[in-house]
């Protein structure tokens, strides 16, 4: 049975190596130049509707609110800034529902709730929204966010799906949409955050498949999806795969084999337990600190191979094997 301590807390003993990681993966990133200066919100509006067609009008004016000096200083020398800046404000009502956020042009960003500026240029790199009460829904408009490396939304109560747009999050090294409403699949895009080190949608309702390719993200070191409706089978896991520290798959709906490479991976803790698993268990899981491989009740898996010899007569009347099986 699972914990009732949410996520990470609930692994808290055994987090130390993950959170090391994804913390000197944020720092290493922080301090690094945050790269060329991203297309504003009116120039990726002008590639949608065509070469030479004008951009629309921007309804809610945040273009000229986030060029006010106040919510960006300097904004002639920041352009990245206040495209990060006419994002939120333009998202801000569908992710937030019916909770309130303090996010306004008539203050300096870096002020903003849940908001981390960094690098240089500045830029947003950071948006945490933990236990905010947000009850809106998942914004595809935070794509926008082009230099965003931690998107933190855990314990609200989001609804509706989660966009495939986030995949193209190229910098994002941690992912929590923890403790929601979420429902739909987790898309296949999100295969594209080569820098992920922690995916975290737990205690959702999400359905369908893993996508296939989850385990061979180079960077990722810790994924839980526990508390869904996820079926299918566990994704291969690649040979030589390295540095995987947890995978928390609990209270699904999973069927079919373990994969084999599971067994290969020098994991921290895993929790398997409240799906349909069958076959058996892969040598090595059991050497895993933290594990509820018990709960599974299936058998090791063992390397014993049995083979049978046939036989042929010759025409002298030997008998020998065929070739290539001695």
């Amino acid at each position: 049975m699972r914990s009732e301590a949410p996520g990470w807390l609930r692994y808290a003993a055994f987090a130390a190596p993950v959170l090391l990681v994804a913390a000197v993966t944020v720092a290493i990133v922080l301090s690094s130049d945050a790269g060329p200066q991203p297309t504003t919100a009116a120039t990726v509006a002008r590639q949608a509707g065509g070469a030479g067609e004008p951009a629309p009008a921007d309804p809610q004016g945040t273009t000229a609110e986030c060029e006010n000096g106040t919510a960006v200083p300097n904004p002639a020398s920041n352009p990245g800034l206040v495209a990060d800046c006419e994002v939120l404000l333009g998202l801000s009502d569908e992710l937030r529902g019916t909770a309130t956020l303090d996010w306004s042009a008539s203050t300096a960003i870096a002020d903003w709730t849940g908001v981390t500026v960094g690098g240089t240029p500045q830029r947003v790199t950071q948006l945490q929204l933990t236990s905010d009460g947000l009850d809106g829904t998942l914004p595809a408009a935070l794509a926008g966010l082009d230099q965003l490396q931690w998107l933190d939304l855990d314990g609200n109560a989001l609804t509706g799906t989660i966009p495939a747009e986030l995949g193209a999050l190229s910098e994002l090294t941690i992912l929590n949409l923890s403790g929601s409403e979420l429902s739909g699949t987790l898309p296949a895009e999100l295969l594209n955050l080569e820098q992920l080190v922690s995916l975290t949608a737990d205690d959702n309702q999400l359905t369908g498949a893993i996508p296939e390719g989850l385990f061979g993200l180079a960077s990722l070191s810790y994924v839980e999806l526990s508390g869904n409706q996820l079926s299918g089978s566990i994704p291969p896991v690649p040979a030589g795969r390295a540095g995987m520290q947890a995978i928390l798959l609990d209270d699904n709906q999973l069927s079919g084999a373990l994969p084999v490479g599971l067994g290969e991976l020098s994991l921290s803790f895993l929790e398997l337990s409240g799906n349909q698993f069958t076959g058996c268990i892969p040598q090595g899981l059991h050497d895993v600190a933290a594990n509820d491989l018990d709960e599974l009740e299936l058998s090791d898996c063992t390397t014993t191979t049995t083979y049978t010899l046939t036989t042929s007569a010759g025409a002298n009347g030997s008998v020998s094997p065929p070739p290539g099986t001695y």
